[in-house]
């Protein structure tokens, strides 16, 4: 009988001992059992180190970290120093307020073993939202794509950091895995980079995460913490277009996305952060296409 390979889902949590048990609950129910699950406190003031203590101590294959003192707050942090703790030949990082499908593993650990070349697995995951003590779902995402890096720093598909199953073996050859320094649009900087790097993936269009539905936007999150957050979308757009300079497609959208933020940047008078937006928008090369360049000066001329 062939072993079954060991899966190490990371989960970086902060101050939601009353949502994490549903989520190690929805872990717990794995028809897949050879997992080991890594919690990473990252300086929770709620009773946390309560919660998760009860699971760790009722099942060996959980575990509970705090975040190291010299590394930065938050997730990206937390999900790194948990990669650094797996013993997993998968990893897959999960959310500590979203919920897995039974099958998750299952699936997409069969289907990697089914095609080696692959070195991660995507899911479709739905948003919800609770009314009158029942889940409501109100959309699911979309993970067809003709081009995965184009289509993703587009915003044509969805994946967040949840729907993806990797080998850990491709993770491991990688310089940097998620980057510490930048406080927004993790995912999209990390996923951008292994999406580039390798194309080919494995897609199940069955919805295998439930993930909760926030009030918060990150467009809202820069509107309150202006000089906290511009630097690291600028940046993050930055070396996603640094991945491949000459390609116009990522180029526009990466301009669309400042844009759009340009526009919210105005409406809330926030005339700094706009003028840092329309530096960076014109830095960006767009390979002559001059349709686009006439609006975008149309753009800087009302500006």
């Amino acid at each position: 009988m062939q072993t079954q390979p060991l899966v190490s889902i990371i989960i970086p949590t902060y101050n939601r001992a009353h949502l994490i048990g549903e989520t190690l609950d929805s872990v717990l129910a794995q028809t897949y059992t050879n997992w080991e699950c890594i919690i990473v406190d990252d300086g929770s003031t709620d009773n946390t180190a309560q919660v998760v203590g009860d699971y760790v101590k009722h099942d060996a294959r959980f575990q509970y970290h705090k975040r190291p003192e010299d590394r930065p707050r938050g997730g990206n942090a937390a999900r790194n120093y948990g990669f650094e703790l797996s013993k997993g030949d998968y990893i897959q990082w999960f959310d500590s307020d979203d919920l897995m499908d039974a099958d998750l593993l299952n699936m997409k650990i069969n289907a990697l073993q089914v095609q080696p070349d692959c070195n991660f697995c995507l899911s479709k995951m739905q948003a919800f939202y609770l009314k009158d003590g029942k889940k409501e779902i109100i959309r699911t995402t979309r993970i067809e794509y003709n081009n995965l890096f184009e289509d993703f720093v587009a915003g044509k598909i969805s994946v967040g950091t949840p729907a993806v199953l990797w080998r850990k073996s491709f993770l491991n050859i990688q310089t940097k895995l998620f980057d510490e320094k930048i406080l927004q649009s993790q995912d999209l900087e990390f996923h951008s980079r292994m999406f580039f790097l390798s194309t080919k993936a494995i897609v199940l269009k069955r919805p295998l995460i439930k993930f909760r539905v926030s009030g918060n936007s990150i467009s809202k999150d820069f509107i309150d913490n202006e000089a906290n957050y511009l630097e690291s979308f600028i940046e993050v757009r930055r070396s996603i277009s640094n991945l491949d300079p000459k390609n116009k497609a990522i180029n526009k959208s990466i301009v669309k996305a400042a844009l759009a933020l340009l526009r919210k940047c105005l409406d809330s008078k926030k005339y700094q952060c706009s003028d840092k937006l329309m530096k960076f928008i014109f830095s960006v090369n767009i390979n002559k296409d001059f349709t686009f360049i006439i609006k975008l000066h149309r753009i800087r001329i009302a500006y």
